[in-house]
Parts: C-alpha cells; structure tokens; sequence
C-alpha cells in the first residue's frame, strides 16, 4: 500500500513555476531534487506520516460548510516567476479569512519555535491577498503523532493531541520582500553548484557543553564555549562536550548522497558526548 502511495502522489504545483512549498525550503535541495529526480532513492516507510497527512487534507477537501474554503489554490506573478500556493482551510468571517494549515508533526516540532510555518503561512496570506482577500488570521491545527499523556506537564509540552498555534501575520510589503528574497535565491540555485544551505535550512544544533554534577543526566547549565564551562567549572562537577550537528543533512535530507556537504556527514540519531574533568 504504501508503495502504491509514494507512485501515485497527486502532489502538482499546477502550470506554476515555483509553489510555496518549495520556495520556502532550501533553494539548494530544491534544485539538486530536480536534476537528480529519477535517482533519488528513499526508504518506503518513510512515506507513512506523508500518508496520514494526506489522509487530512482528503478530510478537509470533502468537508462541506458554507464558512470554508478548503484546499483552494491559488497563482500570481512576482517577479517574472508564476508562484502558487494550495491553502489547506480557510475560515470565512465578516472581518476576514483566517488562514489554516494542517500538519501531522512530531511534539518536538510542536515544541520548537518553528520560523519555516510563519514563512510557509505568511507566504499564503500574500498569495491570498493578492487575490483580493482580505486576511485576518494565521493559524496552524498539529496533529501530534508521538503524543504522550504521560508527558503533559512537560514545560512547553502540549495537553492534547491537537494543538492550535496562533501565527503572527505579517504586512503585505514584508511578505512580498520574503518571497522576492526566496525568489532571488531559487534563481541563484539554478547554477551548477547551488549555494549551501543556511544554517537554518541545515538544522543546525551548534556545539555546547554542559556543566552537570557528575553521574547526573540533566545539565546545571550549558555554555556555548568549552572556556566559559571551565570557568564556572565547581568541585563535583563534570562537562560534558556535544559537537555540533546538523540535523536535517545527517537524518532527513534525501538529496544527501549528491550534496558535497552532505557526502561529508554521517547518521547523526543519538549525540556522542565527550566529557572534560
């Protein structure tokens, strides 16, 4: 079934040259994916959360209410590019549209500050917008797929699985700046060698180093340089070192293999501590 599935993907973009999904993502992944497309392998199970996901938006697309629109897309022109972005929800009030968007994501996702879904959301509100739709709202509905009762309670951890996320929408001019600076980024791509990944694209945890009472689990306190923790370094105390990683590259990018960055990392799925007396 699941093979079925990653075949026969209705994913399209329409007759548009670039979606939003791909302008937000990194201009270089997006550009290796379309010169190594027919190479690309990717591990079948891979594609189950890609498949519940797709089960949500087929919910949202035969749910019928006179105050929503769903799975509606929609195209412009910027800069010479035709862009168009598939909204999952939208709520229609006297005010104006609030914009929905619906993830199936992990509690850490949820957890994090997650700037890519404000660019993803604001990205629509403009598209929107500039179709003559005034936009009122921004929201993002997770469905948290490793939800734990046991784990509410948690700081920051969510108390269902469903959560709603306010997203700040931003003026008009600053979304349209966002996409021309995507856009002359995607355009740059189109060279042989695509610039590297931001840091941000990349996932980038940087190294740290963490003062704990020795044998504990938790940290006291975690410093950035291997100088600071030696300074605060107290009798009964240990550092424990982390190297920085880069998440995305090492675990979740399927273009890895014809990247000359990615070739030089391995799986990074557990963190490898160095400790310092």
């Amino acid at each position: 079934m699941l093979r079925k599935f990653a075949r026969n993907s209705k994913y399209s973009r329409g007759d548009s040259q670039i979606s939003v999904t791909q302008l937000i993502n990194s201009a270089r992944i997006v550009a290796l994916e379309y010169k190594h497309w027919d190479e690309i392998e990717q591990d079948i199970s891979e594609t189950l959360f890609a498949l519940l996901g797709t089960a949500v938006h087929h919910i949202l697309e035969n749910s019928v209410e006179d105050n929503i629109i769903a799975e509606k897309r929609y195209f412009t022109f910027l800069n010479g590019w035709k862009i168009s972005g598939q909204i999952d929800r939208q709520v229609v009030t006297p005010e104006g549209n609030i914009i929905e968007d619906w993830k199936v994501t992990s509690s850490w996702a949820v957890m994090s500050e997650k700037v890519n879904w404000e660019n993803q959301l604001n990205a629509y509100a403009w598209l929107a917008s500039s179709a003559g739709i005034t936009v009122k709202q921004l929201k993002i509905n997770a469905i948290i797929r490793d939800w734990s009762r046991q784990k509410v309670g948690i700081p920051g951890y969510p108390i269902t699985a469903m959560h709603q996320i306010d997203i700040p929408l931003w003026n008009f001019a600053k979304q349209r700046a966002y996409l021309a600076d995507r856009l002359s980024q995607h355009a740059i791509a189109v060279m042989e060698d695509p610039p590297l990944c931001t840091s941000e694209e990349r996932w980038e945890r940087p190294a740290s180093h963490a003062l704990q009472k020795i044998g504990a689990k938790r940290a006291w306190k975690i410093f950035a340089t291997l100088e600071e923790a030696k300074l605060n370094l107290k009798n009964g105390m240990e550092i424990v070192s982390r190297p920085g990683v880069n998440i995305r590259c090492e675990n979740f990018c399927r273009v890895k293999q014809f990247c000359d960055f990615g070739k030089t990392l391995g799986e990074t799925n557990e963190e490898f501590d160095t400790k310092f007396d």
